[in-house]
């Protein structure tokens, strides 16, 4: 069974490899320094599925009273079908309501099906597709 915790520091390398593996990763937002000013200025916005050593799932939270956010959620290919993502979004909910989160938008890409399938599996609801425009500073 794996233990659903805070990523640390540490362990940015590997969720950089696992993003990778999911093709989620973005230069812009999921370098190096970025993941670890993330962890500095919420320690507990990324939550990781840990077996022994080895992360094998992760989920990104950002948390504000006006509307939260949950995103990059993945599982290693090896771990997939055994509860893991779902044992993420519960923990990431408990912790985003804990601060005062009223609404969670999951961001997840349209060909993504499996994702969209569990997120509504867990009450989530469909919403006109937007465009993200983003610019790195």
């Amino acid at each position: 069974m794996v233990e659903i915790r805070c990523c640390q520091l540490e362990e940015v390398p590997q969720l950089i490899k696992l993003l990778k593996q999911a093709d989620l990763y973005y230069e812009g937002c999921d370098s190096e320094v970025s993941l670890e000013n993330k962890i500095w200025s919420e320690f507990d916005s990324i939550l990781v599925a840990v077996d022994g050593d080895r992360i094998v799932g992760m989920v990104i939270t950002i948390c504000d009273p006006w509307i939260s956010f949950i995103y990059h959620g993945c599982v290693d290919p090896e771990y997939q079908r055994q509860g893991i993502a779902t044992q993420l979004r519960e923990e990431a909910e408990r912790r985003l309501k804990e601060n005062g989160a009223k609404v969670i938008v999951g961001y997840v890409y349209p060909k993504n099906k499996r994702s969209r399938i569990l997120l509504k599996k867990a009450g989530y609801q469909e919403d006109k597709p937007a465009l993200p425009i983003y610019k790195i500073l």
